[in-house]
């Protein structure tokens, strides 16, 4: 397996909990917030290699979420 496909499980394993939870905060819905978190971790896995290299994961993870939130039409 991958360095990086081993880097990203982990992070995932490791921060999915707290992005949802900061998810939650947007949404106000466990089930929303979920979603939202997975369609991040899922736009964020093309991306893995350059958000390691200049980003801090967990920081893209916290911008991303909010971003998608607003573009789902669900922010208030």
């Amino acid at each position: 397996m991958k360095a990086e496909v081993v880097a990203f499980a982990r992070f995932v394993e490791v921060r999915q909990r707290a992005l949802q939870r900061t998810a939650w905060l947007l949404t106000g819905d466990w089930a929303l917030a979920e979603d939202l978190v997975q369609t991040a971790l899922i736009r964020s896995w093309p991306r893995w290699e350059r958000i390691t290299r200049r980003d801090d994961p967990e920081m893209y993870g916290r911008r991303v979420t909010p971003k998608r939130h607003e573009q789902s039409g669900s922010a208030e």
